[in-house]
């Protein structure tokens, strides 16, 4: 029987229950969470334990742990579980604060465990292949814009908006952290920016404690590429559009396509396709419980504390009135 560890039980934890059921046939779970009682109506009640202390579990019997709390507990919970020899799978951000990524992959190597973060979007068919182009095509970049945003309130149908992860700054929220997925595949599609400019602004009457707005201006050698992410955006939006000397390409995931227009004003559709949200996730899942790749490993940990270092400089830029700041990848 294959056991795992679910820390915290929110939507993303059922999510990877499910998905785990779904791969693995002979399944236990050991979920850990503060709340008093959980219901799980899709899972057999001789299957799961509801815990609230981590000690309670016999870390050796465990094949995997899923942290899915705030981002603020995460780095507790990894130094714990890599000590115990536990493959972690880490919800995104990898952490609520700037951090460093050689002691991770050290820790990862030391323990010879995976270290996992839920960047899902990197799964994503669209933007693999605006990718492979960007690659095969040796293009030169002359400009980026990308947006995502939706309404906070109408994230999550069973819980009120005031009381979730995303809306309290001492469980890492806020709109720059909770949608970093964005920067993190921009930095995957484009490398480091060298710096940053930033306005990290609480703009709108939600009762919430975090930022809900954050316009970026990521700035490469040859090139700029402009973040908007929020909180407030009635209309669920997420896309990005990249010009560059041979081609525009506009990814948009709300739409399922990858278009690209050339000079002589052609546009060619690459992908397009109805696809699940949850292929995403389920890829994610097989990778993570492939054989530990250790290369892949450190590069995930590296990406995602770069996506850390220049949330870091967004919120420096944004306290000196959008100065452009110098990023710091130490």
């Amino acid at each position: 029987m294959n056991k795992y560890l679910i820390i915290g039980y929110g939507s993303i934890s059922v999510r990877h229950i499910k998905n785990i059921m779904s791969i693995k046939k002979d399944c236990f779970f050991y979920i850990l969470s503060r709340k008093k009682t959980i219901s799980i109506n899709f899972l057999n009640k001789s299957k799961f334990l509801h815990i609230d202390d981590i000690k309670k579990v016999n870390c050796d019997e465990i094949h995997s742990a899923f942290i899915c709390t705030g981002a603020n507990e995460h780095l507790k919970h990894i130094n714990f579980l890599a000590k115990k020899k536990v493959n972690i799978f880490i919800e995104k951000p990898i952490s609520n604060t700037k951090t460093n990524s050689k002691s991770l992959i050290l820790l990862s190597k030391k323990n010879k465990i995976k270290i996992f973060v839920g960047y899902n979007l990197l799964y994503d068919r669209g933007l693999i292949k605006l990718k492979l182009q960007l690659i095969n095509k040796k293009v030169k970049i002359f400009k980026v814009s990308s947006k995502v945003g939706y309404y906070l309130p109408f994230w999550r149908k069973n819980i009120n908006y005031k009381d979730s992860v995303s809306a309290l700054s001492k469980k890492g929220g806020g709109a720059l952290l909770e949608l970093s997925h964005d920067l993190h595949y921009l930095l995957w599609l484009l490398g480091r920016p060298v710096s940053i400019r930033a306005l990290v602004e609480k703009a709108s009457n939600l009762k919430i404690d975090v930022d809900d707005n954050a316009v970026l201006i990521l700035i490469y050698k040859g090139f700029n590429c402009l973040l908007e992410l929020d909180f407030l955006t009635k209309k669920y939006s997420r896309n990005t559009t990249i010009v560059t000397d041979k081609n525009t390409y506009i990814w948009d995931y709300n739409k399922k396509y990858l278009e690209t227009y050339n000079t002589k004003k052609i546009n060619k559709i690459f992908y397009k396709k109805q696809s699940d949200l949850n292929e995403t996730y389920l890829n994610q899942l097989k990778d993570f419980f492939k054989p530990n790749d250790y290369k892949k490993t450190n590069d995930m940990i590296n990406l995602s504390v770069d996506t850390l270092s220049v949330v870091h400089s967004a919120k420096i830029s944004s306290h000196k009135k959008g100065k452009q700041v110098k990023i710091n990848y130490a």
